[in-house]
């Protein structure tokens, strides 16, 4: 049971406990990208962002027991959300660690992993382009509900409106991709829709500080983590990353259009 102030310990549930999760899927490998050619990679280019944990895409979720012995996962999507109710639960004998399945609808992808308490650790496993399947670290914890940071630094502007992008600067051989992004912010609350190659990447929601802006996307198909800051010359300039596929520069002008 849960009340303001008291959680009684001895209460037992099927499967994880339930209210608010924050995920994050390492979506940056930790080890140095190697640079045999001397391009200018992200990392090469001094774009640290010290605010929030640099290739670290979280998303947010939560678990409802509607009966004592079964439960559901929304995943949280900007102001909608997608259900979760294909699961399974079961027991890993070497840990003593409960363990999680969950496979995401529309997919062959799914969530693995073992909790124990408030942790939930494994990896998203996800289909890639040419059908085979990828991986990436995930861990959750109970009872965080932000995204990026808990930060309010003072925007230093309102990037609400569309912005042109030029994605795949560090590619000097190859002339950049086009893209759209329209975002919508609200003081440190940032909100976008990223139209790239063909595919509309929705749900992206994040947070702008100073001149730093951060915005996540994570739908069971996708997971897209973009960061930028702001320049002097009304531009802004980041790092996208979209799985394990994509880790690219890009750059962004705004029209004279703004959504407000």
């Amino acid at each position: 049971m849960l009340a303001p102030g008291c959680l009684v310990m001895d209460t037992t549930y099927t499967g994880m406990p339930p209210g608010t999760w924050r995920g994050v899927l390492q979506i940056e490998p930790v080890f140095v990208s190697p640079n045999p050619k001397g391009k200018p990679l992200p990392e090469k280019l001094g774009m640290e962002y010290d605010d929030v944990s640099q290739g670290e895409l979280p998303f947010l979720f939560s678990v409802t027991y509607p009966h004592p012995d079964s439960f559901y996962i929304a995943l949280s999507l900007g102001a909608s959300s997608l259900v979760l109710s294909d699961y399974t639960v079961g027991r890993d004998y070497a840990t003593a660690k409960d363990t999680l399945t969950i496979r995401l609808p529309g997919t062959a992808n799914y969530l693995r992993g073992v909790f124990e308490e408030k942790i939930l650790e494994g990896h998203w496993f996800y289909q890639d382009t040419q059908g085979q399947m990828q991986s990436i670290p995930l861990i959750a914890r109970q009872g965080q509900d932000y995204l990026f940071t808990t930060l309010k630094k003072a925007p230093a502007a309102n990037l609400s409106g569309t912005w042109h992008l030029k994605v795949g600067m560090e590619l000097s051989e190859e002339a950049p991709s086009h893209a759209i992004l329209r975002l919508a912010q609200r003081e440190n609350y940032l909100s976008g829709i990223l139209e790239w190659q063909g595919k509309r990447y929705e749900y992206l929601q994040g947070t702008v500080q100073a001149k730093k802006l951060y915005l996540a996307s994570f739908d069971g198909k996708d997971a897209v983590l973009m960061e930028g800051k702001m320049g002097d010359n009304g531009q802004i300039a980041g790092i996208l990353r979209i799985n394990h596929t994509v880790k690219t520069l890009w750059q962004a002008g705004k029209n004279q259009q703004n959504n407000q």
